[in-house]
């Protein structure tokens, strides 16, 4: 039992650090393909890419959290349905 609470306790620490560090890694590979295909960089194209890219990314890194929650409220369910 403990060793299935520390599993998923490192499980939803794992996905907490990517919340912090996916924006800056997108947003680092962007740029780096932006300068491997030669492209001009210009300071509209930056700011549109890191404005476009942190919604994107919100929505993206929350889903597992909705997930969760979503199979914790099917879970409470069946259990009222047995009781009841």
């Amino acid at each position: 039992m403990m060793r299935r609470i520390r599993v998923i306790a490192m499980a939803k620490s794992i996905n907490v650090a990517n919340f912090f560090i996916a924006n800056k890694i997108l947003i680092y590979a962007t740029f780096m393909v932006f300068f491997t295909t030669d492209y001009k960089m210009a300071a509209e194209a930056i700011f549109v890419t890191i404005a476009l890219i942190y919604p994107v990314s919100e929505i993206i890194l929350l889903m597992p959290w909705g997930v969760q929650f979503a199979v914790e409220a099917l879970v409470a369910l069946d259990r009222i349905k047995v009781h009841v």
